[in-house]
């Protein structure tokens, strides 16, 4: 009798559908975010040196050197992204509140007035 064993098999196929539902709507909004692989460059480049800042294994056998044309494309890249960063970081800055706001609230407090009622 093969009822344990087909038990068995269903037992495997829902497994492989519940991964695969699951699992495949979670690859295709990483792949339409662009998160699913890394760039060309950084591939080229290679992870080690994108993420670490160098090489984990040194010049191991068989691998061939980083052309000094992708390095320094790589380089301005993350350059580039930087300076990037640092200007959306700073024009994201905008508070609600004006500073001297700010500093009356403090002085509020620290004499005993309920602001929040204010």
């Amino acid at each position: 009798d093969a009822t344990l064993l087909a038990c068995q098999i269903c037992c495997i196929l829902f497994i492989i559908g519940w991964v695969f539902c699951i699992m495949f709507p979670f690859f295709c909004f990483l792949n339409y975010k662009g998160w699913f692989r890394a760039d060309a460059l950084t591939e080229i480049v290679g992870l080690d040196l994108s993420y670490h800042g160098g090489s984990y294994t040194g010049n191991a056998a068989g691998r061939d050197e980083i052309s000094p044309e992708h390095l320094q494309a790589y380089r301005e890249r993350k350059e580039r992204n930087s300076l990037q960063n640092i200007r959306n970081d700073q024009s994201s800055r905008s508070y609600s509140r004006s500073e001297p706001a700010v500093k009356n609230d403090l002085e509020q407090y620290d004499n005993g007035v309920d602001i929040v009622a204010n």
